[in-house]
């Protein structure tokens, strides 16, 4: 759901770009790095890109063993600055 003026559902694209090693506790978890692209259909889109108004993607990090856990979100919240949201605990190796 976007919200603009006149509230829009966007399609969004949700694809599996590879792992990425994350140290939970005391042990090590591989967290799948998932790439978001909305998708706006061709007119809209076409505006978008010409008006410089495309959404960037987003990227998330989920631990995807056992039950799935949330690590990390880059991206935008709002036509904005990209945040970082991270949980406290996970450490990331250097």
């Amino acid at each position: 759901m976007a919200f603009t003026p006149k509230p829009r559902l966007v399609s969004l694209e949700i694809a599996p770009t590879g792992s990425h090693a994350v140290k939970v506790g005391g042990h090590e978890e591989a967290a799948v790095h998932f790439v978001l692209k909305p998708k706006l259909g061709a007119v809209i889109g076409f505006f978008a890109r010409l008006l410089d108004k495309k959404p960037p993607d987003s990227h998330a990090w989920i631990v995807t063993e056992g039950a799935p856990g949330f690590v990390r979100f880059e991206g935008p919240l709002y036509f904005g600055p990209v945040w970082r949201l991270e949980l406290a605990a996970p450490t990331w190796p250097q």
